[in-house]
């Protein structure tokens, strides 16, 4: 399917990986009338894409693929065409996210041997090493300006946050109970999307861009993982985990009107909203 035919509802659509193809690939899903279509493709089933984040225009998407060999970042077009690889590294490559100006692309890598934060141009050009050892999960604020992630200090994990540039790094939440593992700032960039455990199961959080001002908006058995906000700030989409399905939900930005996207003995997950 072109792009052009999600073009008239895009900012209804997600984009997420799944393993109902038999290897994970990457779909696009409208959240209103559920059409689905799949955009990546392989025949042997030990090659995966995964991680999709979409580029602030919704022309491209960036993720992540082992079809050269191992895992590094690829680019393609909305409609899966023309996919390029991005990286270029012996060592894994993950979690990709896009600049709010569409201009770079920060992602984490185990090239040093420790798990570290990258920002690339999206031409593959100004490869640098951004912010401290054990950081995971960048998300760009709205004006780019700063990067939060979650890294691991005195045994614990946290959220922190750091200039784009990888100094002036601090902690937003200095929690000794919690495991934070997924995080998204807000469009508007006041309010940040996290999951952690907190009482024993991970759920879905929101907090203000200062780490103040925390809400918890999901408080279930399953696990609740890996928040996305649409465009508008509006609405949150994640995945839920429970036994050996994981499926994804979308929930207004205050916890209410929670529904179920998708469902099935698959495992659905990482979603992102497109672009209009």
């Amino acid at each position: 399917m072109s792009r052009t035919a999600w073009d008239a509802n895009c900012d209804r659509t997600v984009v997420f990986d799944s393993d109902r193809d038999g290897s994970t690939q990457i779909y696009l899903l409208d959240v209103d009338d559920g059409h689905l279509q799949q955009i990546t493709y392989s025949a042997d089933s030990s090659i995966f894409n995964r991680t999709p984040d979409s580029s602030p225009d919704g022309t491209h998407i960036v993720f992540q693929s082992n079809r050269s060999g191992q895992p590094d970042i690829y680019i393609m077009q909305a409609d899966g065409g023309h996919a390029r690889q991005l990286t270029h590294h012996p060592a894994d490559d993950y979690s990709p996210a896009w600049s709010p100006d569409g201009d770079q692309v920060a992602f984490i890598s185990n090239r040093n041997e420790t798990w570290q934060i990258f920002v690339i141009d999206v031409d593959g050009s100004n490869l640098k090493q951004v912010g401290p050892d054990n950081a995971y999960y960048p998300t760009w604020s709205a004006d780019g300006k700063q990067i939060a992630f979650i890294a691991e200090g005195a045994g614990e994990w946290d959220i922190y946050v750091m200039m784009a540039d990888g100094s002036a790094t601090r902690p937003l939440t200095q929690t000794t109970d919690a495991a934070e593992s997924g995080i998204a700032w807000t469009p508007h960039g006041e309010k940040i999307a996290y999951d952690a455990v907190r009482d024993g199961n991970f759920d879905i959080y929101v907090m203000t861009a200062d780490g103040s001002d925390t809400q918890r908006l999901t408080d279930r058995e399953a696990v609740d993982a890996r928040p996305a906000w649409s465009r508008d700030g509006a609405e949150i989409v994640f995945h839920s985990t429970s036994a050996d399905d994981a499926d994804l939900w979308v929930m207004k930005s205050d916890g209410s009107d929670l529904r179920q996207l998708t469902s099935g003995d698959v495992r659905d997950g990482h979603p992102d909203w497109c672009a209009a």
